[in-house]
């Protein structure tokens, strides 16, 4: 894993020094080896630059960026190809192969198959570009879930690409103008979703996608959309791998049994794939479902203890930590742990607008970036069990369309409406009391917070999507736009029988590449750690995809066909417990420890006033201090895109 940074066009403050401290800048994604590559091609000056952090074939040979065996293409490359040697078979046995790495592999099989027969070939996480010098064209692709970013930014002079937004910043562009349809959907989602960036004319290439530029008809300019970009002559863009919209479900000679096996051994395959690698390799254990599972098959498969690595919290309903150690314990893996206290916290906070480079308000980045720093004191790569809630039905979400929404749907709007009213004027204590006594499935972990969450937003709901839209956004009162997006007509064309698997469709789409695996990718490679996903592998996606629903969620239980796999190897009692998440005590440090730091943030900012009425924000302040409400995810959401303001040197 690594990190690239590249340039092409007539930029004035660009050369081979200014390009070099750039790359610099990010090399904290690759500290083992940087280097690019500088030519002029069609009026255009190109910069092809590589920050490495060798994982595999770790001698100069597998160094970027380069070049394929005729010298006809140039690749710079951040990712894994997990069956490249595999894919060598493809060669003749006389084909001269200079190193080990995966890099040469990707560019010679691009070189013979091009880059669609390639893509489809290949099953990995990957970000890259490539430089065909016969054709004056540079192709770009990312994987299929988004796992590695991959910015691109357009103006007059030419184009910028890259793995994160620190270089090309540092490049003192010609304009850095702020996108406030990005800053309204920060506002909603906590997190800025592809194809958006904070910035105007810079956009993120949406997974399973690749994006060719012909430099011989391809004219710089500053680009108002990414639909502006793509249908710009000079571009081709083509999604490469899209979910099955209508489910292609197992037929009824299947058993039960036999589907289990095959689901188990697809994962076994993947984590069997994913551990390649000349490095340490370890596992983090959140002691949940997903990552005790992939540790499970990890030691199951592996002659020595494996390392396993997992974070804890002072405050005992937010805290794992002890049944991830009595798992780690039965299944004999070297396990390491650490508190994440307050001092903590508020240590890393700091370095969250160099880490994300883009605003993001995902509270989990906090923990998930302390329990990375952990890892690499020990290891270079980790597995985690990322993306098992999208595919197998894992969040509270489904269980209240699954048991609730199917009820609620046919109470006419100003009567559901008039409930919830009723239900907010009581105490938090006497509405956790009543809705746990009504939705006992669906609020585990926290319940005080998740519970004033339920009742904002259940209020709002008048049909399948605002539901689905009600339960994963933020400050819907505002009424934020969703330009460009199409979320609704995205979630109203999928042809899947249930709201729960629509649900799923949308959050495997949108929320798992923009948040959680943006979460886990920036939050690791801060600290130079590459992170590994066994649930995305190609194969057992599209396996999840053609799952009955009841074998994902039934009885009020969630992603049944892997507890049935994982007490094969783990005591259900050790993992039969309410969905805590990966969350920390933010909503009370806001009242206590955080609360001048953050009134400063919310209040002492000049950009607050640009986007959301002052007097808005004082009274979800002074309600959440005054503890009427839990407005954590709206307050969190403003603190973090200040935090990035301040952070920034410039800006329009």
């Amino acid at each position: 894993m690594c990190g690239i940074l590249g340039s092409i066009g007539q930029f004035e403050n660009i050369n081979k020094d200014t390009f070099l401290k750039a790359l610099i800048k990010s090399n904290y994604r690759g500290p083992d080896h940087s280097n690019f590559h500088n030519f002029i091609s069609i009026n255009n000056e190109v910069f092809l630059g590589h920050n490495r952090l060798s994982i595999i074939d770790l001698n100069p040979t597998g160094n970027q960026p380069k070049t394929s065996y005729t010298k006809n293409n140039m690749i710079i490359f951040n990712g894994e190809i997990y069956n490249h040697l595999e894919l060598r078979k493809n060669f003749s046995n006389n084909f001269k192969w200079t190193s080990n790495s995966d890099t040469e592999t990707l560019i010679e099989l691009i070189e013979k198959f091009g880059i669609a027969q390639t893509l489809a070939m290949i099953r990995g996480m990957f970000a890259f570009a490539v430089y065909d010098f016969k054709k004056d064209i540079v192709t770009f692709a990312r994987d299929i879930s988004g796992e590695k970013p991959l910015y691109l930014y357009f103006h007059d002079k030419g184009f910028i690409f890259s793995s994160d937004l620190n270089s090309p910043s540092y490049l003192d562009l010609p304009s850095k103008k702020i996108n406030q349809t990005a800053i309204n959907q920060l506002l909603k989602f906590n997190y800025i979703p592809a194809p958006l960036c904070i910035y105007k004319s810079t956009f993120k290439l949406p997974p399973a996608s690749f994006m060719e530029i012909d430099l011989n008809i391809f004219k710089h300019r500053t680009k108002n959309s990414f639909n502006d970009l793509i249908s710009s002559s000079g571009i081709k863009f083509q999604k490469f791998w899209s979910m099955p919209k209508q489910k292609d479900q197992f037929g009824d000679s299947h058993s039960l049994s036999e589907i289990t096996k095959e689901t188990e051994r697809l994962l076994e395959e993947s984590i069997e794939m994913q551990q390649l690698s000349d490095v340490p390799i370890g596992a983090f254990l959140s002691g949940g479902i997903d990552s005790s599972l992939v540790a499970a098959l990890m030691q199951k498969n592996s002659s020595s203890r494996i390392k396993t690595f997992n974070i804890g919290f002072e405050f005992s309903e937010y805290d794992e930590s002890p049944f991830a150690r009595q798992i780690a314990k039965h299944l004999g893996t070297d396990h390491y742990s650490t508190t994440c206290t307050k001092d903590e916290a508020l240590k890393i906070i700091p370095s969250l607008p160099n880490a994300f480079a883009e605003p993001f308000a995902d509270s989990s980045q906090i923990p998930t970036m302390l329990v990375s720093k952990m890892a690499k004191e020990h290891v270079s790569v980790v597995l985690s069990g990322d993306g098992g809630d999208e595919l197998f039905g894992g969040y509270n979400r489904y269980l209240l369309s699954s048991s609730y929404w199917k009820i609620l749907r046919w109470v006419p709007t100003p009567i559901r409406k008039k409930i919830f009213y009723i239900l907010s004027k009581y105490s938090i204590k006497q509405s956790t009391y009543i809705l746990r006594y009504l939705f006992p499935s669906a609020l585990s972990g926290n319940y005080s917070e998740r519970v004033e969450k339920l009742f904002n937003k259940l209020s709002k709901i008048e049909n399948d999507y605002s539901f689905y839209a009600s339960l994963t956004g933020s400050w819907n009162e505002l009424k934020l736009e969703e330009e460009s997006l199409h979320h609704e007509s995205t979630f109203n064309s999928l042809t899947f029988k249930t709201l729960e698997e629509k649900m799923m469709a949308m959050d495997f789409q949108t929320y798992l590449p923009d948040d959680i695996l943006c979460k886990v990718d920036r939050s690791s490679m801060y600290f130079s750690l590459e992170t590994r996903t066994p649930f995305l592998n190609q194969e057992l996606i599209e396996q999840a995809y053609r799952l009955p629903l009841g074998l994902k969620i039934s009885n009020g239980k969630t992603k049944n066909i892997l507890r049935e796999i994982l007490t094969k190897y783990v005591p259900n009692q050790m993992f039969e417990r309410p969905k805590m998440g990966f969350g920390i005590p933010i909503p009370e440090w806001l009242r206590s420890d955080l609360k001048d730091w953050a009134a400063q943030m919310l209040f002492e900012s000049p950009s607050t006033s640009h986007y959301l009425p002052t007097d808005l924000i004082k009274k979800k302040w002074d309600e959440h201090q005054l503890k009427k409400s839990n407005n954590f995810y709206e307050l969190w959401s403003i603190i973090q895109l200040n935090q990035w303001m301040n952070n920034q040197s410039s800006f329009d």
